[in-house]
């Protein structure tokens, strides 16, 4: 502590440097603590778990290259033969899948015509969909054949009973969600009835405000497109593949339009968020690299010409580490200044996120590893030029001034 003093005072002299080195630091701490926090909310939406068997799923789009009156009977029998192929655990006809990018969405109201209660994302398939694509059921039954209807363009209706997911349920009804289960609701102005309730089913789009608030509808498409979703055996999803698209070209004039893994697909889906958490990684080490270099090159500038001032210390008696604690303390006093205005930028930056982007609040850890980090950073980028400094001889240093 006996050396505080003369920093402050040394500090109060030379303003100019340490000033410069703190502003540094505080635009390195607001930057840092900002993009960390993206990094982290990034990543957490690229990692959420989508509710399915992922390692093992994947959909095909193919068309039924037969007259219109033989859609129905066609879907049936390429269904059925697709699930005796080796290999395969599952199969159903689903309009989409999650994190598609695309598919239908409705509005929800718990009476007709009435206040709008959230959007939903809708999923139209067969009754055994959501074994297909291994969702978990938490409350409810499931489907029935009874449950499920075909439609086509020219006969559109509504099946009465529909699976939600729990973060529907948590929507209608916050203070228990397994209220929700018998319930009526009315999606686009249509009632139907809460037949059970899924762990976990995203949306199509997977940045959507309501990414996890879907509906699973007992429904099936005949028409001449063929959208199929497929459960692999697990370590066979590569194989069955194969198989399917081979016994889908044996049809004469049939198509396939798309044949992806449903991991494919994610990646897709979340590209901009990779190519963005990448970009923010690399800024990052940008930003760290330059911060030690200005640190280490503002330190070794400012301790050369401090030669003397080492030197008569050095004659007076200060031993190597008391020359080598006496900047790693200086450092530290600049860059605890640097890190307070750094704070003050960072909530103001996060403010302004906040209120035009729709960001949250950072939390109070993200401070403390920011200024934990700047401190270290500090350390490091003096720590060769005071280390050089301690080892300058009184004589020489007295010398060369």
């Amino acid at each position: 502590m006996r050396d505080l003093k003369p920093i402050l005072k040394t500090i109060k002299v030379r303003l100019m440097a340490p000033a410069l080195l703190a502003l540094q630091i505080a635009v390195t701490f607001t930057i840092l603590v900002n993009a960390f926090f993206m990094i982290e909310q990034k990543e957490a939406i690229i990692s959420k778990p989508s509710g399915v068997d992922e390692a093992n799923i994947f959909r095909v789009l193919s068309n039924q290259p037969f007259p219109k009156e033989e859609y129905e009977a066609r879907l049936d029998e390429t269904i059925e033969s697709i699930r005796n192929i080796p290999g395969v655990n599952a199969v159903s006809m689903l309009n989409t899948v999650p994190l598609a990018g695309y598919g239908t969405y409705d509005e929800v109201t718990r009476t007709p015509e009435g206040r709008r209660e959230t959007w939903t994302a809708t999923f139209l398939g067969s009754t055994n969909a959501y074994q297909t694509l291994g969702l978990e059921l938490v409350a409810g039954q499931g489907f029935t054949k009874q449950d499920e209807i075909t439609v086509s363009f020219e006969a559109q209706s509504h099946p009465s009973d529909i699976l939600v997911t729990r973060a529907f349920a948590e929507k209608l009804y916050p203070d228990n969600w397994e209220e929700a289960l018998g319930k009526t609701v009315y999606l686009a102005m249509i009632p139907h009835q809460i037949k059970g309730i899924l762990a976990e089913m995203n949306g199509p789009w997977g940045t959507w405000f309501a990414a996890k608030i879907s509906v699973l509808k007992p429904v099936r498409d005949a028409n001449e497109v063929l959208p199929l979703v497929i459960r692999a055996e697990p370590g066979q999803i590569d194989v069955v593949m194969e198989r399917v698209k081979e016994y889908l070209l044996k049809t004469p004039r049939r198509q396939i339009t798309y044949l992806d893994k449903f991991v494919d697909i994610k990646a897709k889906n979340y590209q901009k968020e990779s190519a963005a958490l990448n970009t923010l990684w690399i800024v990052l080490l940008g930003l760290t690299f330059v911060t030690a270099l200005g640190i280490f090159g503002q330190s070794r500038f400012a301790i050369m010409k401090r030669r003397k001032q080492i030197g008569v210390r050095r004659a007076l008696g200060a031993s190597q580490w008391h020359v080598l604690r006496y900047f790693l303390t200086e450092n530290a006093i600049v860059t605890t200044i640097g890190i307070l205005f750094g704070c003050v930028f960072a909530i103001v930056l996060n403010q302004y996120t906040v209120s035009h982007f729709e960001f949250s609040l950072i939390p109070a850890g993200y401070f403390a590893f920011g200024a934990a980090f700047c401190m270290v950073l500090g350390q490091v980028g003096v720590l060769v030029p005071a280390l050089q400094a301690s080892r300058l001889s009184p004589a020489i240093a007295t010398r060369t001034v």
